[in-house]
């Protein structure tokens, strides 16, 4: 009965730390695409599109439909991009990752060190729409 007891518990255990992990990719090519747009805005506030070159690098989550979207509304911008590998060791580094929050996403980009992280609702019509200011925390 204790061996059982124990079985039961082990597995009921492994249930709930297996359905915490998120799937890969978990991110729509559409949502992608929007969220990266946004992204590219930003980044192009910060830095100089034409002389700036940025690897793209994955994040702890990788999201193979928002990385290649983000290296794209990059490269619209202006951007030199490189995936993975930095080219240029004074290049800049930028990793993304979207965790699904209340119907949308919570964005974490990580950009030189710098944490900066913005919320993101639906419209009616179930787009996305930015549900908070880009919110930085810079590196020490």
């Amino acid at each position: 009965m204790r061996a059982l007891l124990l079985l039961t518990l082990f597995f009921a255990l492994t249930a709930c730390a297996s359905a915490s992990k998120r799937p890969v990719d978990e991110v729509s090519s559409v949502d992608a695409k929007s969220l990266s747009l946004d992204v590219a805005a930003y980044v192009a506030g910060e830095l100089p599109p034409a002389s700036t070159n940025i690897t793209i690098m994955p994040s702890a989550l990788p999201s193979p439909n928002l990385d290649s979207a983000l290296a794209h509304a990059l490269r619209d911008r202006g951007f030199a991009v490189f995936d993975g590998t930095p080219a240029d060791p004074a290049g800049h580094r930028l990793s993304a990752a979207a965790d699904p929050f209340d119907g949308g996403y919570i964005l974490r980009l990580e950009l030189d060190g710098n944490l900066i992280t913005r919320l993101y609702g639906r419209t009616a019509s179930a787009d996305l729409e930015p549900a908070s200011v880009f919110a930085k925390r810079t590196a020490p």
